[in-house]
């Protein structure tokens, strides 16, 4: 009986398990989406598929995910990638080992072990190579090889401290726990338990598992009423119906265990009635094989032979030759009971001729234990040495990476006195460029004054033309008024009228040119066809003379001024009437 609780123990924990019936799963359509939308061989791509098997796995449809590992495989070729090729191995080491081909599943996870343990670390290289760990673990656990395995689960749980990834971390202690308890190590099997049951409240799936691991412990302590309760947290918090009749059918084992035959019998006929149909074909055999022999032992049914009978069929055809034996063995003790000695002597004989085959088997298995132990060493001693020859060529790696850093810096000292130097050249150099900032600030300030200082003189001359205009209206006045005067006073006004109209233009041009002295070469070469007038006027203009201070100056009226300003901004075609004339002619 121990026997059988304890693999089916091994198969919750995820150490290994069936598929569940295929008709019933089917990959989420935004995970065939999203492959579907990264359909070239690239990282996207691995991304998408690696989620795809993901998915299959937790849900143990493993067959489900063979073809999108065969596709990733394909592409881990076409990349040239080591860490896509070792994701590769991983997934078709997993696959192998849940159909239960070892040597095929350890050349994989080896292969995938070794590529990994060489690439840079990061939060996807530690990931990866926890889970080859746990799937290191498994399949010695698988082998009965519960050292090599608690041995890769702790050294998988050291990785997972790097990272954050809750589901893993949980999903190698459990299978650390799972472990220890078939080790016979029940204390540290619970404490682990309970310390995975207080930070798991996200991972519901795993929690039934848990549930059970700690069911198993206790029942090897015999508490039963203990173990009872958590059977029940286990049937609560299951997943799925299978899991549920897993559940069922470790309580049924249970009261048929402690002899208490009557809550067995109900609880295999109440896992049968509902949960056939969905039932994992191993717990199936189990609950038909034991549902009979419990029958039969309450009373001669020849339904009981029957569901003992069928549960062999059904353990041959699923090729589960231990559970053939135990119904064997339960069927020849009913016929024993019920004095069917012919029966009973065929019945052993047969039970005989399978264990016999079952003891070629383990030997066959001892081998492979064997050949799996002296791989795993070959392993551990292959990476030993593997890293002992990376740290000698990392010793080296360093010794040439000060090699480096003393000619850097060598480099860099002399880099800085050439930077040094090169400042204070530049520094130099602004100083002198400061120097003559200073100059042409100077320059600036006294050109700046002479204008003001030539500005002042026309609007002086302005206000003189100004004043003599109007004494000679009024002095004309005057004559008009008294025609008698004498003829002294006529050549007054002759000599003033001269005076107002002398050489005023010619004087201005002089001082204008002194402090602007390319003003005039440079609006003739842009504009050949201006007048003296005009050009005076633009002089007038440079200086941001008013209209009226221009018509003094010039003396005429403020109308023929501004007359003359437009027809200026004709000459100098000024079209655009937002265009100010004195700012265009300030660039001169």
């Amino acid at each position: 009986m121990k026997k059988h609780l304890l693999i089916l123990m091994l198969l919750l924990a995820g150490v290994s398990g069936l598929a569940q019936e295929e008709n019933e799963f089917r990959v989420p359509d935004s995970l065939i989406v999203e492959m579907n939308r990264n359909s070239k061989p690239d990282m996207n791509r691995v991304e998408a598929l690696a989620n795809i098997i993901d998915y299959c796995n937790k849900n143990r449809q493993y067959q489900k995910a063979r073809p999108y590992i065969d596709d990733l495989t394909q592409i881990s070729e076409k990349l040239d990638n080591e860490y896509v090729k070792a994701l590769s191995d991983f997934y078709q080491g997993t696959i192998s080992l849940n159909k239960n081909d070892y040597k095929e599943a350890l050349l994989y996870l080896d292969k995938g072990l070794n590529t990994v343990s060489f690439l840079p670390e990061n939060e996807k290289t530690i990931r990866l190579h926890a889970r080859l760990l746990n799937s290191f673990g498994a399949l010695y656990c698988d082998m009965r090889m519960f050292a090599e395995g608690f041995a890769c689960f702790s050294k998988g749980l050291e990785f997972c401290k790097n990272i954050n990834d809750a589901y893993l971390t949980s999903l190698l202690e459990i299978n650390t726990a799972n472990i220890l308890n078939q080790m016979g190590r029940h204390e540290e099997t619970i404490e682990l338990c309970k310390k995975n049951l207080a930070h798991t409240t996200d991972l519901a799936i795993s929690k039934h598992v848990i549930y059970l691991i700690l069911a198993e412990s206790y029942r090897q302590k015999s508490p039963y009423d203990i173990t009872l309760k958590y059977y029940d947290s286990a049937f609560s918090t299951s997943a799925t119906r299978h899991d549920e009749s897993r559940c069922l059918t470790n309580k049924a084992l249970l009261y048929y265990n402690i002899e208490d035959y009557e809550n067995s019998r109900q609880t295999f006929k109440f896992v049968l009635d509902n949960y056939r149909d969905e039932m994992f074909k191993d717990a199936e055999i189990l609950a038909m094989g034991y549902y009979g022999f419990v029958l039969g032992l309450e009373s001669k049914s020849d339904s009981a032979m029957s569901y003992i009978d069928s549960a062999i069929i059904k353990a041959r055809e699923y090729n589960f030759p231990s559970l053939e034996m135990e119904c064997y063995a339960s069927k020849s003790k009913l016929q024993y009971k019920y004095g069917e000695f012919e029966g009973f002597s065929e019945t052993i004989m047969k039970y005989l001729a399978l264990r016999d085959s079952l003891d070629v088997i383990g030997d066959q298995q001892r081998l492979e234990k064997a050949w799996l132990s002296n791989e795993f060493k070959k392993t551990e001693e292959q990476l030993r040495l593997e890293k002992e020859l990376s740290d000698v060529k990392n010793g080296r790696a360093k010794v040439r990476l000060y090699m480096v850093i003393f000619g850097l810096g060598s480099i860099v000292v002399i880099l800085a006195l050439a930077f040094n130097r090169r400042n204070m050249l530049i520094k130099n150099k602004n100083i002198q460029l400061k120097n003559n900032e200073l100059k042409e600030e100077m320059l600036t300030k006294e050109i700046e004054m002479r204008n003001r200082e030539l500005t002042a003189k026309a609007l002086v001359q302005a206000q003189r033309q100004e004043l003599l205009a109007e004494m000679t209206s009024k002095l004309k006045a005057i004559v008009d008024d008294k025609r008698k005067l004498s003829q002294n006073l006529n050549e007054v006004i002759s000599d003033m009228e001269k005076y107002k109209t002398s050489n005023t233009p010619e004087d201005f041009d002089y001082y204008f040119t002194q402090t602007n002295p390319d003003f005039y070469k440079h609006l003739l070469a842009d504009f050949p066809n201006l007048t003296t007038y005009e050009q005076r006027l633009c002089a007038f203009l440079k200086l941001n003379l008013s209209t009226k201070d221009i018509a003094a100056i010039s003396n005429i009226s403020i109308d023929s001024a501004r007359v003359a300003r437009t027809r200026l901004r004709k000459s100098l075609k000024l079209t655009d009437t937002d265009k100010d004339l004195v700012v265009f002619l300030s660039k001169y």
